[in-house]
């Protein structure tokens, strides 16, 4: 690496781990909520048709991927899932008539953050296929 590469790669580690740690606690906070009930989300779900258990198990999930933020080797693969749901949110609020650009803003962040974290992603997904573990360290009868 050169040495003007160097700062450039820490400075981008460190946005990656500011935006981790944000929507870690976004998530986090808004799953909760949504989980416990607090956020009064009854209406828009029963406007969009979504049955009853749709809301807290949005919100167990939205924990789980805030979770998986604060987790650097689960990060990418959470940053993946909750920019799904986003595209969720961000259809949810079209269907019924509300602005979209909170659910957008997050998406484009979530998203950013997946693709800034794709190496980890792929390391993940390295390490559980069947098949890809080096064999050679066996021995053999």
């Amino acid at each position: 690496m050169t040495t003007t590469a160097a700062p450039r790669r820490n400075a981008l580690d460190r946005v990656v781990l500011v935006t981790r740690t944000v929507l870690a606690l976004a998530f986090l906070t808004s799953g909760t909520l949504m989980l416990t009930g607090v956020i009064a989300m009854g209406d828009l779900f029963a406007e969009i048709g979504a049955p009853p258990w749709l809301r807290p198990t949005l919100g167990a999930l939205q924990i789980a991927g805030g979770l998986g933020l604060l987790v650097p080797v689960l990060s990418g693969a959470a940053a993946i899932g909750l920019a799904l749901m986003m595209v969720g949110a961000t259809v949810a609020e079209l269907r019924v008539g509300g602005s979209p650009v909170a659910a957008l803003a997050v998406l484009a962040t979530t998203a950013a953050l997946a693709v800034a974290l794709r190496a980890r992603t792929l390391q993940l997904l390295r390490s559980v296929r069947p098949g890809t573990h080096d064999h050679r360290a066996r021995r053999s009868t």
